[in-house]
């Protein structure tokens, strides 16, 4: 089976669950928890773990990016933020095995196929996330999601949805919601 580096961006639609309230994710529907533990920086300038260009799939990660800006923060280089966010993501099918990345990996590996050739419906994408205070090291946020890709958005627009969802959902407070 092919590696799909685009299950990780699924994985980035997991994010998506983090949005504190409920939003239609194109491609990818389910459940997310947000936990708020401190207040978040204000203003947030966060820290990717790693530069978007070093990905073997960098319009993806730029997505990605581009989807948090949409949802107001500012995302700069590593260790440049007053905070930092550090993504976890794995993706599956019933009788083929999970594979799991951490951060921007999931643009790591093979190019992305053509989009219409990126088929994981049905496959299964969990997330998290957690945004860490750069100045007091303590943990602000942390958010889980968990969907069922449905196949109808391309690796790009479903990368840009998981940010903007992500981006969305941090800081907030909420249990089981539906996106």
């Amino acid at each position: 089976m092919r590696r799909i580096v685009l299950w990780c961006l699924a994985g980035l639609v997991i994010a998506m669950p983090f949005a504190a309230s409920a939003v239609a994710a194109p491609g990818c529907s389910g459940l997310m928890n947000g936990t708020s533990l401190q207040p978040v920086p204000k203003p947030l300038s966060l820290a990717l773990p790693a530069q978007t260009s070093d990905t073997a799939n960098p319009s993806v990660a730029q997505a990605f990016v581009a989807g948090m800006a949409a949802a107001g923060v500012n995302v700069v280089a590593p260790n440049a933020g007053n905070a930092s966010i550090a993504l976890t993501f794995s993706v599956g099918r019933p009788g083929s095995g999970v594979n799991t990345y951490n951060n921007l990996a999931w643009v790591s590996g093979e190019p992305l196929p053509n989009a219409n050739e990126w088929s994981l419906q049905g496959a299964t994408l969990q997330a998290s996330a957690e945004v860490t205070n750069a100045v007091n090291y303590g943990l602000v946020w942390t958010g889980t999601f968990q969907c069922v890709i449905d196949g109808s958005s391309n690796p790009t627009e479903l990368a840009t949805t998981i940010g903007r969802v992500i981006g969305g959902a941090i800081g907030k407070n909420f249990e089981r919601t539906r996106f």
